[in-house]
């Protein structure tokens, strides 16, 4: 009741919520605040060698605003920032970057229903990601000194990028007051997906870019950068054409399963070697069946991800030593009695019922990817003609003239990915690709 009674308020202003423009910069000028006063926490380490390729140093640069601020009728008080900085010694000079941002609410994990309930909505915990190329220093003043340069530099990005974390907030958090498991593992499964080969990768990337999550909050995020860089009616074609969210659409609205099948194809000898590097057996086979092995290879790894990710969502740790065999056995041998998950045959259902769907989708390689093909070309076009729509919030400038004759919770986190690649390094992911069969 609560959605529908607040769905025609994100249609306003062709889906920007009043004041997330506004709070967007408001937000971004008290960063910079926080940043200048010295008062913020900082904690730096070396990054893991199991975790990272490339020599990594982590720095964390934490602080709360006590902002003030209103999106329609949803009022927030304060704001939790963390900016996670990876200084990284790559084979190569790379400027510093913004690789993504994040809202992480806080959330009450409901296993019994397969929902996560976000709460303490009007605390917004928000992280943004950089990466710096390799410095050796570790002192304080000078990471707080780049980042805060860096920021400055990148205004239109980084108030771009609250927005988009904003109307994260405005829409799960607020008005759904969370999201339900299979949300959850389609929305969060793909981003830990990486095989190392680009067309695949691309493919892995479009399935988070056009998810329904991600497609909800990009006009809100569009306006934002409008807003920051104080677009006119006249510069909004130029704008709009070289924006990256615009032209990242025009490139998946292109997407065919015909041209993803030719490129593996073509790319069959490196494809080849790239999967027996990962264990992959493709010994003998012919250029068409790299790419079928590829596309069973597809199919089976994202299912496995999402039914891991359901999984894991459904695993209460109050009953986690019932399902360890040593536990057991000890407690046998003290005479002691492990509880069991009341919910369990539940929960079994509640998953087999979610992996024979996604079996039924994945049964036939070929109508999964041509029904992907329809579905980012008409959801990008229709993404598109909505974000043109934009144009009535661009400053009229005619009528200015005359007037003046105005953050780490792995599950329920939403990531704004800037940079695909340096995202998943940043978090480590690894090119894995599984042979597991489970369709």
């Amino acid at each position: 009741m609560k959605y529908l009674k607040r769905f025609d308020q994100i249609q306003e202003a062709v889906g920007v919520p009043t004041g997330i423009t506004e709070l967007s910069s408001k937000l971004f000028y008290s960063i910079l605040e926080n940043l200048d006063s010295g008062e913020a926490s900082f904690d730096i380490r070396n990054g893991s060698r199991d975790k990272y390729i490339f020599k990594t140093r982590e720095i964390d640069i934490y602080f709360s605003i006590p902002l003030e601020g209103k999106i329609n009728d949803y009022e927030v008080s304060e704001f939790n920032v963390l900016i996670t900085i990876h200084v990284v010694k790559r084979q190569e000079y790379e400027a510093p970057e913004m690789t993504g941002a994040y809202f992480s609410p806080d959330i009450d994990i409901d296993r019994k229903n397969f929902k996560m309930k976000y709460t303490n909505t009007n605390a917004i915990d928000l992280g943004i990601r950089l990466e710096f190329p390799w410095h050796a220093s570790k002192n304080e003043e000078f990471w707080i000194e780049e980042v805060s340069d860096m920021i400055r530099e990148n205004k239109s990005d980084v108030i771009s990028s609250l927005g988009h974390e904003l109307m994260h907030s405005y829409d799960l958090a607020f008005i759904k007051g969370g999201t339900g498991f299979e949300d959850a593992a389609d929305y969060q499964s793909v981003s830990n997906l990486r095989f190392d080969i680009p067309v695949v990768d691309n493919f892995f990337y479009y399935l988070y870019f056009m998810s329904r999550c991600e497609s909800t909050v990009r006009s809100a995020e569009i306006a934002s950068r409008m807003e920051a860089q104080g677009t006119t009616q006249e510069q909004f074609l130029d704008f709009i054409k070289n924006n990256k969210v615009w032209t990242k659409l025009k490139e998946i609205s292109k997407w065919t399963y015909a041209g993803f099948r030719k490129s593996i194809i073509d790319n069959a000898d490196a494809i080849k070697e790239n999967l027996e590097e990962k264990g992959v057996d493709t010994n003998g086979l012919s250029a068409e069946q790299v790419a079928d092995l590829m596309e069973s290879l597809i199919l089976n790894n994202i299912f496995g991800a999402k039914s891991e990710t359901v999984a894991e969502l459904m695993r209460d740790p109050k009953y986690l030593a019932c399902d360890d065999d040593f536990m057991r056995m000890l407690a046998s041998l003290r005479g002691e009695t492990i509880e069991e998950d009341p919910d369990k045959e539940e929960k079994s259902r509640f998953l087999e019922s979610f992996m024979e769907k996604m079996r039924k989708e994945m049964k036939n390689s070929k109508h999964y990817f041509e029904s992907k093909e329809k579905m980012f070309n008409f959801e990008s076009n229709k993404l598109l003609k909505k974000i043109s729509k934009l144009f009535s919030m661009a400053t009229d400038t005619k009528k200015n003239a005359m007037h003046s004759k105005i953050s780490d919770k792995k599950y329920g986190k939403n990531e704004s990915i800037l940079n695909w690649e340096k995202y998943q390094y940043a978090l480590g992911v690894k090119p894995k690709i599984s042979s597991k069969k489970f369709i």
